[in-house]
């Protein structure tokens, strides 16, 4: 947790013979207090937004013009295309119909493929630049998935261009998801917002980088849409988000400053980022991260050669914790291998040697309940990821009858929906947070009513106002992800954000796999005799997530007042 460092890491005192010795770390300010200076400080406030922009105008746009370019490709292949890329017919057994339906399940069994080609080495590698990252900078975890999503659109680009078959769309997707995915783009994204926000202002951060992409995301339908209905070959949509992700790539690369001093000894590709990823959700925080006990050394142990400036005195300043909140350290052998375990031999402590003395009596103190709420918050996620991330269905969706939109009128649509969700989010969060005051948690339940409500509204949609309807109402639900986001950051320590994102990277990917495939066969299965069906499954999965995250609540809102209580008690 964050922590106001007023005074230096460790403690000195001359004893006698001139030996130094080692006390606790002091804090003297409340425990519970949040620190209200970022952990850096950029010389401009303006840092990833604007690769935000770009790289997700880019990203958002090709989503839709990738699905309409399959239902074209394929739809001539089955005869049932048009002039307009939305051709309905009503007369159920005209062969128009029938093979309009046919294209609607092929196109959707494409979205599957491409999903799992790019969606599984992207779980893998994120993972390792996340926590690579907290050692090593966040701007290589902007510039990856940028160069892959480059390199995929390029690559889309030629296949259309000679109108190559769909199937050489899978090595391109492969090496996207090689480079990371949109899912280390956010997780770069959000470590860098976190690294640069306190406590108070960082939900709000977060909320407003997500606005960032999702006005992209609006402007690029509008433009896309556009750019489908004046040039129906695919081509120049194309290279307008081409030339897009290059822009992003260009930021990251030449304006965005790197804050994080690099690890000389970090390596890209090793176990103990993977390790550190997972001993968030099973061990207690790294040393140097949280609060640091350490026991005072004896006259033969000492280490002169640390600088006296890295110290100060003991006794005074020294606080006391619970036994609940540390781990015993026995003795110096045990104490060494708890230190190897947790922080590997890559000295995390940053900007100072750390002696073996220290590393031997070093004691982790962590929050209480950090694992479980983790562990919780983690599982929410990944309920509400698979149908908020899956956006490819919304698409299939209104092509199909009654609505039988064109691109453009897509292209509008999902416009107006991004920037109500936008403006919403803004308006929404600071009222929730700044003028009601309410928890993370409490407005990630307040989001969830709001998607649930949308699409179930949406399910049973017959009119085009309906999906005005159904968007409106829903236009508070992205807040949850993006609260849950803020809430299990706040669990986390600085030098953990990267660690943290990753993993919350990788739950996206997953979700983004199985959202696709799950959500993509389920609408393929059941349009014929329930088109809406999908949408009533989105909403019980998040029915289900808020139904944990009212226990959670409930949960954690008992431990405080106990604790509370608990400390009057004392007093």
């Amino acid at each position: 947790m964050e922590r106001e460092e007023e005074q230096p890491l460790l403690s000195s005192e001359k004893g006698s013979g001139g030996t130094t010795k080692y006390a606790t770390v002091v804090d003297t300010k409340d425990e519970n207090k949040k620190n209200d200076r970022p952990n850096y400080v950029p010389k401009c406030p303006i840092t990833v937004e604007p690769f935000m922009f770009l790289y997700f105008f880019a990203l958002m746009g090709f989503s839709p013009l990738m699905t309409q370019y399959l239902y074209k490709r394929l739809g001539e292949d089955n005869q049932s295309h048009s002039t307009n890329i939305s051709h309905c017919d009503q007369n159920t057994s005209d062969p128009y119909y029938i093979a309009q339906q046919k294209t609607q399940a092929e196109a959707s069994e494409w979205s599957i493929y491409f999903s799992i080609t790019c969606a599984i080495p992207s779980m893998v590698v994120t993972v390792f630049y996340g926590a690579y990252s907290d050692k090593a900078g966040r701007k290589l975890c902007l510039i990856l998935p940028a160069i892959g999503s480059l390199l995929r659109q390029g690559g889309t680009l030629a296949i259309i261009y000679f109108n190559w078959p769909l199937y050489c769309l899978l090595p391109a997707y492969f090496v996207e998801g090689l480079f990371g995915y949109f899912t280390t783009a956010f997780m770069g994204c959000f470590s860098y917002i976190a690294d640069i926000s306190t406590a108070k202002n960082k939900a709000i951060k977060i909320v407003i980088g997500e606005a960032c992409s999702m006005l992209a995301a609006a402007l690029s339908e509008i433009v896309i849409g556009y750019l489908i209905k004046l040039f129906p070959d695919f081509s120049v949509p194309t290279v307008v988000t081409v030339g897009s992700i290059l822009l992003a790539l260009l930021y990251a690369i030449f304006f965005i400053p790197e804050l994080i001093e690099k690890d000389p000894e970090a390596k890209l590709l090793d176990f103990s980022n993977l390790l550190q990823v997972v001993k968030l959700f099973f061990h207690v925080p790294d040393a140097g991260q949280e609060k640091l006990i350490s026991k005072p050394v004896q006259p033969d142990q000492q280490t002169p050669h640390l600088p006296a400036g890295n110290v100060a005195p003991p006794s005074d300043n020294i606080q006391t914790f619970p036994a609940q909140h540390s781990v015993s350290t026995g003795s110096v052998e045990a104490n060494r291998q708890i230190y190897s375990s947790v922080l590997g031999e890559d000295h995390s402590l940053p900007h100072r040697d750390i002696s073996q003395t220290e590393k031997d009596h070093m004691v982790l103190s962590a929050p209480p309940g950090r694992v479980w709420k983790l562990r919780m918050l983690i599982l929410i996620l990944f309920l509400i990821a698979i149908p908020m991330i899956s956006s490819t269905v919304d698409t299939l969706y209104v092509l199909n009858l009654p609505f039988c939109w064109t691109s453009e009128k897509i292209g509008w649509y999902n416009a107006i929906r991004i920037m109500i969700i936008q403006l919403a989010s803004m308006v929404g969060i600071v009222l929730m947070r700044k003028v009601f005051k309410l928890s993370e948690v409490t407005v990630a339940m307040v989001a969830l009513l709001s998607y649930i409500s949308s699409k179930i509204i949406i399910a049973f949609a017959q009119y085009d106002y309906m999906m005005y309807v159904g968007a409106s109402i829903g236009a508070l639900s992205l807040l949850s992800i993006a609260m849950l986001r803020a809430a299990m950051s706040q669990l986390v320590t600085h030098h953990e954000q990267g660690a943290l994102f990753a993993s919350i990277s990788l739950v996206e990917s997953v979700c983004t796999l199985l959202g696709n495939t799950i959500l993509n066969s389920i609408y393929a299965a059941t349009v014929a005799w329930f088109r809406g069906y999908v949408y009533c499954i989105m909403s019980g999965l998040c029915l289900i997530a808020l139904i944990i995250l009212g226990i959670y609540q409930f949960k954690t809102l008992k431990r405080k007042s106990a604790n509370t209580t608990s400390k009057l008690a004392i007093n």
